[in-house]
């Protein structure tokens, strides 16, 4: 893999889209467990995309590449060893609770979601994590018809990959798509990549020394949640240090109109 300099890192943060973007909260969708563990370790975890669920994300990856000597050539490293967080636009939405608010590795373990302001979180996380061996990356989701990933697949060449840009360019046409039957989500992510071969990173994602707590705004657990159980999950939070918001979403709460003093026909 090609080495990046300290210049990429400087353009990319200078081109991106971040200066039209200040003042602009997103959120995501995180088991509970996770979030106390980064607030009491100081920490934040980017896993691995090769986990993403989408075969159509990071397909570039699983093509068979050839060689001028026909030797198969294989970039699925790449893909283990690039780490990205997804985020949102969208405001609160049910199939995002019913998609991302499970976690089947302990079904006690309840998600919660986190806002946060998307220049502040990039910025700190980009000022505290510095390193000549990963470049940061940061896009809004393209949504495209399936055939995108065709024109690709027939246009893309080796040499695409293997040039001095190769990391920015598979971010910038790979990674940041989408098709559009997700566009609903309006999804924004940041990503690392490694910039040489030596990454010593975990198998399934990477944890960053980093304190996130002063950049999360508000914390929201589950509309199907009831005040018994948030009451000591809150605590729990706030026995972190966390100062910020914490409540129920309000997403299924329906006040029933007041029919006072009218009558009502039933038809059958």
């Amino acid at each position: 893999m090609p080495i990046l300099t300290e210049d990429h890192k400087a353009y990319r943060k200078e081109k991106n889209f971040l200066s039209s973007h200040k003042g602009k909260r997103i959120s995501r969708i995180l088991p509970l467990s996770r979030l106390i563990d980064s607030f009491q370790n100081n920490t934040v975890y980017f896993p691995s995309i090769s986990a993403w669920d989408d075969p159509y994300e990071g397909f570039l990856y699983r093509l068979d590449f050839r060689d001028i000597d026909d030797t198969s050539i294989d970039f699925s490293r790449w893909l283990e060893n690039t780490f990205g967080q997804c985020w949102s636009y969208a405001g609160e939405y049910d199939a995002a609770w019913k998609i991302y608010g499970k976690n089947s590795d302990n079904e006690l373990d309840y998600a919660v979601k986190i806002e946060v302001d998307l220049y502040e979180y990039y910025s700190h996380l980009y000022d505290n994590i510095k390193s000549s061996e990963l470049l940061f990356y940061a896009t809004d989701v393209k949504y495209e018809e399936k055939n995108y990933y065709v024109n690709i697949a027939d246009t893309i060449t080796y040499e695409n990959i293997l040039n001095s840009s190769g990391p920015i360019y598979l971010m910038e046409n790979i990674l940041n798509i989408k098709r559009k039957e997700f566009a609903y989500e309006e999804e924004v992510r940041f990503m690392y990549a490694p910039t040489s071969d030596s990454n010593g990173y975990g198998e399934h994602g990477v944890t960053f020394h980093v304190n996130i707590k002063p950049l999360v705004k508000n914390i929201i657990f589950p509309p199907t949640m009831t005040f018994p159980t948030f009451g000591p999950l809150r605590t729990q939070l706030l026995d972190t240090g966390y100062t910020g918001g914490i409540q129920i979403s309000t997403l299924y709460d329906f006040d029933l109109p007041q029919l006072v003093g009218k009558s009502i026909k039933l038809g059958i």
